[in-house]
């Protein structure tokens, strides 16, 4: 039943990303590229960082790359300028982690093991769906809920 829970809470995860992106909708392009708290990225960077988090444990989980190959994926944030260019990477993200989720149907689904190679060489082994994505999403959307108050 754990894999039902895990959908659930993507779910979840989605429909808060989508109010976070609809709350920074109204933003001036400014705003949205400000940094509003010193020593913590603007608001579109914490958006991306979320996005591009997710991407690399979706490419993980689907089984599309290596855990070394996502990691070393880059996304300049120059990329995504505003919040359109934002939701864009956010709903491509969606479709993929929707289509993952649809392959699980039990909690085995869930069990494989994910092997990598840390930068400092050692080998690091754990199970591929702990819910990291999810986890990280809810603490970005944390710090980027307080920022929006602090505009």
């Amino acid at each position: 039943m754990f894999w039902q829970a895990v959908k659930r809470l993507n779910e979840y995860h989605a429909g808060a990303t989508e109010k976070v992106l609809r709350t920074a909708g109204a933003l001036t392009a400014k705003q949205f590229t400000a940094v509003v708290v010193p020593g913590q990225p603007a608001l579109r960077d914490t958006l991306g960082h979320s996005c591009h988090a997710q991407i690399i444990h979706l490419s993980w989980w689907d089984g599309s790359m290596s855990g070394e190959e996502s990691r070393r994926r880059e996304f300049p944030v120059g990329n995504y300028p505003d919040v359109g260019a934002v939701r864009a990477m956010w709903q491509g993200v969606w479709r993929g982690t929707q289509t993952y989720l649809e392959t699980l149907q039990c909690d085995a689904d869930l069990e494989r093991v994910h092997t990598r190679t840390r930068r400092d060489g050692q080998v690091q082994q754990a199970l591929l769906y702990r819910g990291r994505g999810v986890r990280l999403g809810s603490k970005l959307r944390s710090t980027l809920a307080s920022q929006m108050r602090l505009k």
